[in-house]
Parts: structure tokens; C-alpha cells; sequence
């Protein structure tokens, strides 16, 4: 049986996020095509909360830390942050 899966994500342009927590870092970094690519890794992972993607660079980060708790976001050209909305995605609701 195939689970279909989804989720809602808020993009904030030029703007980067920056983990406030001791340690913090991004628990998956790989170059995509395209940002689309980024969201369906961060749809794919359930711990992923927020997502910094470099469109210069085609990098995308992966983050299990929530932006508005966590951490914070700094102008930063080229970079777009993707921040999972709370309760959309499905099947597990988070």
C-alpha cells in the first residue's frame, strides 16, 4: 500500500535560519536540482521542522529545530527558509 504524504510550508525569501540552541546544526545537507526537491526531502523525514535553501548553490539543509522556538533568521541573499507548518503534515499530523 502506497501512504500518500504532504505538508504545508511558509517560504521566507533573502532570509536565512539560524539555530539559537547550543550544538545545533542541520541534520541533512545535500545539493538538489531545485527547491521543490528540498521540500519533498523535508516532507520525507519526519524530525525535519525547518529547511534553509541556497539557490546559488543548490544546497539544501535540513533542520529538526522549529524556527519560531529555536532559532532566529538573518538577511542572507539567494537563501530561501522553509519552515513546516504546524499540524499539516500528514499521515502523522505534526
Amino acid at each position: 500500500a502506497t501512504t500518500m504524504r504532504s505538508l504545508r510550508m511558509l517560504s521566507l525569501f533573502d532570509v536565512e535560519f539560524q539555530c539559537s540552541k547550543s550544538g545545533c546544526s542541520p541534520f541533512r545537507t545535500i545539493l538538489v536540482p531545485n527547491i521543490r526537491r528540498c521540500q519533498l526531502l523535508c516532507m520525507n523525514q519526519d524530525q525535519c521542522r525547518t529547511v534553509n535553501y541556497r539557490r546559488n548553490t543548490n544546497m539544501c539543509e535540513l533542520f529538526a529545530e522549529e524556527l519560531d522556538i529555536d532559532g532566529t533568521t538573518v538577511t542572507s541573499i539567494n537563501t530561501v527558509t522553509l519552515r513546516v507548518i504546524a499540524g499539516t503534515r500528514i499521515p502523522n499530523g505534526q
